[in-house]
């Protein structure tokens, strides 16, 4: 598959982040049969890939999408898979053609959609905007919006604690990382827990977390199925 194919496909999956209505797929200059088939063959397995399945992501189901992807689940529900659209240093768009959206940053869920309860907005107010130190403690504060529930500027306030090493499954192998759990609360709604993170010390990934976006949601577990290129 050429870049150029791989960036058109990038292209599709961000404009579906901006949509609000059914699946839509920009245009593609197909050029050759072959580019086209290409097209087809991923719009396939994307196809089939996103949504509810199983109640885990096979290793099947993510060697066969070639971008980078997590697997996500709410509560106990079934997992699914999210396709990396958009990439910064900063911050990362996630999508899916079953209209869920994340956008990370350091691990962190900043905002959502597409969820039955969604974190519409965040703003850091106190510490520092990276992920979890994975060494002391660090205090945190933020607004946050939850535009479904007409709350808007909760305060909520996290201090996270080193848990320790611990391993990370990642199919047929096991990725060494740091155990770092966030202890959060906000006063108005009375909303309180524990965000956890499991962090590689080698590249700084998250291959593991569960984070609250909501008080109206249960947790997200996500796990980091193929990472983003550094």
């Amino acid at each position: 598959m050429t870049s150029s194919r791989r960036n058109c496909i990038a292209g599709a999956l961000a404009a579906l982040a901006a949509l609000s209505g059914g699946l839509v797929l920009t245009a593609c200059s197909s050029g050759s049969g072959s580019n086209s088939a290409d097209w087809n063959e991923v719009y396939g397995i994307v196809s089939q890939a996103f949504g509810g399945r199983a109640p885990g992501v096979t290793i099947q189901d993510a060697a066969a999408i070639p971008f980078a992807t997590i697997g996500i689940r709410v509560g106990d529900s079934s997992e699914g898979i999210l396709v990396l659209a958009t990439n910064n240093p900063q911050q990362q768009l996630w999508t899916s053609a079953s209209h869920v959206v994340l956008q990370t940053e350091n691990g962190r869920v900043m905002r959502t959609a597409g969820l039955e309860h969604n974190r519409t907005d965040i703003h850091l107010l106190k510490g520092d905007s990276g992920g979890p130190p994975l060494q002391g403690s660090a205090e945190t504060q933020w607004s946050e919006d939850f535009g479904d529930l007409h709350l808007y500027g909760v305060l909520v306030t996290c201090r996270s604690v080193v848990i320790g090493p611990e391993g990370v499954p990642n199919f047929t192998s096991r990725i060494p990382t740091i155990h770092v759990d966030e202890q959060c609360h906000s006063d108005t709604p009375d909303w309180t827990f524990t965000n956890s993170y499991w962090i590689s010390p080698k590249d700084g990934f998250t291959w593991r977390s569960i984070q609250h976006v909501s008080p109206k949601l249960d947790a997200l577990e996500i796990e980091l199925l193929r990472p983003p290129s550094k």
